[in-house]
């Protein structure tokens, strides 16, 4: 219907161009004419540039030019052409066939008498609207009459002509289309609304994960699967908060019950020796309480994905081959071993790269009897830290445990440091291996990028 609208508004004012454009014709002809210099090139040079015919008739009716370049153009003629040509419209040659000969026709006539005249007609079908000008002109060799055509086909005549049965079928649709749109309202929107209400209800009065209920094979229906896996996330994530909190309450009630009873001890006469020994009970308890306090905190960075710690390039290799000069100097009893390239860079937080890794040298420490290893492993993707040990190794069925917070291989560990290098490797989009090929052989891999 927009395209008919156009279609009609362009008829509407091309009459007015065409008639114009083949005025123009005439004039510039009659220049031509007047000059009478090389007058076959120069009228072919006109009806070119004009898209129009001309031709040019003298005083006994003989047709001295007939040049023809009048072709239908334009861009609505184009899309007309396109979608809807054929439609067996006139051509103006066929038009121009079937009237009388041209020093017969009434505008010859009128030209001749009166000097000019022009209008446009529509051909019997009205498929073709030509309009023509003729012009009297007085030329080199006497006087002439100047005949200037130019046509409009109708290519969209067809669609024209079932532009009101096309009228009727757009308000047909305009009803179907609102019903289709109250029905994919309905099939659309009522799921989504009872999905924001489930949602909504697990956020008050207190936050619950359960699973939201919506049993639907689309996309819908993978929309609420979605939501479920968020929530089974945020359940895991819940537990995980609630072990940990618990953990940590319960590796603080032994350094707190020390100091309170040392606290009630000082209730009464305290002498010399006893007060030397509750010194260093309140101490060590109290620094025991910062290590566990301080432990449960970087862990819990750790385990967050370590959100606000600012990432640069770190050399695992030259962290390496310092950390085991640092532990050569406090270990005499054991030989250190680093085998690594000149540099393994990767992009981390310096800081918890450096825990990490020496919390796995601290663990190889404890229960190596002669030999410790350190061998740093690059790649195209990810750098392999391997920190081995010639002690007894792992139990199979202890190699799961060995990364759960406070499970300890040895009396007096605190059990967060293999728990927060395993947090560390997966801050960094990596992860910890425990095998035991011989003595323990822990494995960090830490991506580069």
């Amino acid at each position: 219907m927009v395209f008919i609208t156009l279609a009609n508004w362009s008829d509407a004012t091309v009459g007015e161009r065409m008639l114009a454009e083949t005025e123009r014709a005439t004039r510039r002809a009659e220049l031509v004419l007047e000059s009478g210099r090389d007058a076959d090139r120069r009228l072919d040079s006109v009806a070119r540039s004009g898209a129009v015919r001309i031709r040019v008739v003298d005083e006994p009716g003989r047709v001295l030019y007939d040049i023809d370049h009048e072709a239908g153009h334009g861009l609505l003629f184009s899309l007309g052409s396109f979608f809807f040509a054929p439609d067996d419209a006139p051509t103006l040659s066929s038009y121009d066939a079937d009237l009388p000969p041209l020093a017969d026709r009434d505008e010859v006539a009128l030209a001749w008498q009166e000097g000019q005249d022009g209008e446009c007609k529509f051909s019997a079908e009205r498929k073709l609207l030509v309009c023509h000008h003729v012009r009297r002109v007085q030329s080199a060799e006497g006087v002439r009459v100047v005949y200037a055509q130019e046509s409009s086909r109708r290519a969209i005549r067809a669609l024209y002509d079932l532009r009101y049965q096309m009228a009727k079928l757009t308000i047909f649709q305009l009803v179907f289309a609102g019903l289709l749109g109250a029905w994919l309202g309905w099939r659309l929107v009522r799921p989504i609304e009872s999905l924001r209400a489930q949602v909504l209800e697990r956020t008050s009065p207190a936050v619950r994960t359960d699973p939201v209920e919506l049993s639907r094979n689309d996309e819908i229906g993978d929309l609420a699967v979605a939501f479920n896996e968020l929530l089974g996330a945020l359940r895991q994530r819940t537990a995980a908060n609630k072990s940990f909190a618990e953990d940590l309450a319960h590796e603080m009630k032994n350094p707190v019950a020390a100091i309170r009873t040392a606290a009630q001890a000082l209730d009464g006469s305290v002498d010399g020796a006893r007060a030397e020994r509750l010194k260093r009970i309140l101490e060590a308890s109290s620094q025991n309480l910062d290590q566990v306090i301080t432990g449960f905190l970087e862990l819990a960075r750790a385990e967050a994905g370590l959100p606000d710690q600012e990432r640069s390039p770190v050399d695992l290799a030259a962290l390496a081959r310092g950390l085991i000069e640092a532990f050569g100097t406090q270990h005499d009893n054991l030989s250190f071993e680093v085998q690594a390239p000149d540099s393994a860079i990767v992009r981390g937080v310096p800081s918890q790269l450096e825990a990490a890794l020496r919390n796995l040298v601290i663990n190889a420490c404890c229960f190596a009897e002669s030999r410790v290893v350190v061998r740093v492993v690059p790649d195209a993707s990810m750098v392999r830290v391997e920190v081995a040990d010639d002690g007894p190794g792992l139990d199979p069925e202890e190699i799961p445990r060995v990364w759960e917070r406070f499970y300890s291989r040895r009396a007096g560990g605190t059990g967060l440091g293999l728990a927060m290098t395993r947090a560390v490797a997966e801050a960094h989009g990596g992860q910890v291996l425990a095998t035991s090929p011989g003595g323990a052989l822990f494995t960090l891999l830490i991506p580069i990028r």
